[in-house]
């Protein structure tokens, strides 16, 4: 009889939680200087979202949601998958408009750049899907 596998070498959960590291790159592939730290879907932030949403939408009912209530609630769960975002290992305050604002990493503004931004929210959807990205001892983490 082989050895038995053990489940717990891909847990995936707690560097779901944690985040994991993603360099940034442009539209064009190109490195940003830009390191953003992005959790997993496996991650408790982001299922505690989808049941805060859950929760929302029974105590709302009968009545739907809007448009405008669905939009800015995915967006408020796509937020959850950024934990921060770094130049040089430091904390920044990051541009995403032309001569906009400096825009800290708050849960607000992260819904506003992932949806102002398709290629950002991209990167970082494709990112938190991989699964082998938030294994112990993966290489992007």
């Amino acid at each position: 009889m082989s050895e038995p596998f053990d489940l717990s070498d891909c847990d995936v959960r707690p560097l779901s939680q944690e985040g994991v590291d993603m360099a940034l790159l442009s539209p064009a592939g190109r490195p940003t200087g830009v390191t953003l730290r992005v959790r997993g879907r496996d991650s408790q932030a982001y299922q505690d979202m989808i049941q805060a949403q859950v929760r929302r939408a029974i105590e709302r009912a009968p009545r739907k949601a809007t448009t405008e209530e669905r939009n800015a609630e995915f967006w408020e769960l796509q937020a959850t998958l950024v934990v921060g975002w770094y130049t040089e290992g430091k904390p920044a305050a990051l541009v995403f408009e032309k001569g906009g604002a400096s825009l800290e990493c708050t849960a607000a503004n992260v819904a506003a750049a992932l949806e102002k931004h398709a290629w950002l929210f991209e990167q970082v959807n494709g990112f938190a899907d991989k699964r082998a990205n938030f294994l112990p001892g993966s290489a992007s983490s």
